[in-house]
């Protein structure tokens, strides 16, 4: 939300959805770009911040129905390295109120969500994560992927046979203990999204529907989900005159 050309992509996005407007919109972090922990030490620092966030609300204002959308909100993890409200464990804590309080006055429908959440909508139950997991355990794999397997496909299945989002040492991703169960995949969802830096994937294993929006900020990366369809749209930003 620091980088004006992305604010304004965004605000391209949700023009482009007006005329089929999502019941749920899932904002994942980072949302700022920098990744220093001294950006919040002083007053004018926070009160930067404040303002972003504030801009965002103006951008969804204008772009979104506010009142029949619910609108989530999860931070990413350079989000907990400039002190928006964690600690660096997973599961990783909401967006502090602070910096987002004129936000939540306008829009009474944001969530301020922790990574993970978890969304039912009537039968159909949503996981919702961002973390750059892939990254991680491609660095801790003990068995590499089958060449018929794909990387993300290998992926899918590592998280859903652990039913564990997190299925790597402590050392290497710490994790606090006490909420630990938050991270399990027993018993499994309808779908779960996994927001990552890597590339756009839609997988099927076990019944569940495994997803990868991609980088929105990077490459124009978003996805639309259907869940009484099954179905989910990998999109890029260039493809959203097919909505119009």
């Amino acid at each position: 939300i620091d980088d004006k050309k992305v604010m304004k992509k965004l605000e391209l996005l949700l023009d482009g959805l007006k005329s089929e407007p999502p019941q749920l919109l899932i904002l994942f972090g980072n949302f700022l770009s920098t990744t220093s922990g001294t950006i919040i030490s002083n007053i004018i620092s926070q009160q930067i911040i404040q303002n972003q966030f504030q801009e965002l609300g103006e951008i969804l204002i204008g772009n979104v129905d506010v009142e029949k959308t619910q609108i989530v909100i999860i931070p990413g993890p350079s989000d907990d390295s400039i002190g928006l409200g964690g600690s660096g464990l997973l599961p990783r804590q909401s967006i502090t109120k602070f910096f987002a309080n004129q936000l939540l006055q306008k829009i009474p429908n944001i969530t301020l969500a922790t990574s993970p959440c978890r969304i039912k909508i009537l039968d159909k139950k949503i996981l919702l994560h961002r973390e750059d997991m892939i990254s991680k355990m491609r660095r801790n794999c003990i068995i590499p992927p089958q060449q018929s397997t794909t990387l993300s496909e290998h992926f899918v299945k590592t998280i859903i046979n652990q039913a564990h989002l997190s299925p790597l040492p402590i050392t290497t991703r710490p994790v606090y203990w006490n909420y630990d169960h938050c991270l399990y995949l027993h018993p499994l969802p309808d779908f779960i999204i996994q927001a990552d830096r890597f590339a756009q994937f839609n997988v099927k294993y076990q019944d569940t529907i495994t997803i990868n929006p991609g980088s929105f900020a990077i490459e124009n990366n978003f996805a639309r989900l259907y869940p009484f369809k099954n179905e989910c749209e990998l999109l890029q930003l260039d493809e959203i005159n097919e909505f119009n």
